[in-house]
């Protein structure tokens, strides 16, 4: 976050970079790209689907470089893995990142439009308190 005039302005939410016309807002056939795209960089033999192995490996690397030890990290990703796995094949598929991503798109659309704004941070939270609520 950047501190403008007195007030924590967030980095750049995640969504921005999906929003390829300027329109600020997202589309889930956008969302799902990039999911898909970002997520099976990580398969490694080329067959189309992700092995847990395949996802473990590139996670731990970013859970890791984040400060998580790896207990946690190894938590975290079996659960992410599970969650993503659909049909509990044991892989991951391009058509299953599209499926947990719209469930998780529907959660973040909170008007039904199709679309979220690209300032969204996957997340919704509350805000933070301020100074004199606290």
């Amino acid at each position: 976050a950047v501190l403008a005039l007195g007030v924590a302005v967030p980095a750049m939410a995640p969504t921005a970079k999906m929003d390829t016309n300027g329109d600020g807002k997202v589309s889930l056939q956008a969302m799902q790209a990039k999911k898909v795209a970002k997520t099976m960089r990580f398969d490694s033999t080329g067959d189309g689907r992700l092995t847990k192995a395949e996802y473990s490996a590139t996670m731990m690397k970013r859970f890791e470089a984040k400060g998580m030890d790896a207990a946690r990290a190894q938590a975290k990703i079996d659960k992410l893995f599970a969650k993503t796995d659909l049909n509990g094949d044991g892989f991951i598929s391009p058509d299953e990142i599209k499926q947990a991503t719209a469930r998780r798109f529907a959660k973040i659309d909170s008007d039904g439009s199709g679309y979220i704004p690209a300032t969204s941070t996957h997340r919704p939270r509350d805000p933070a308190p301020s100074a004199s609520q606290r």
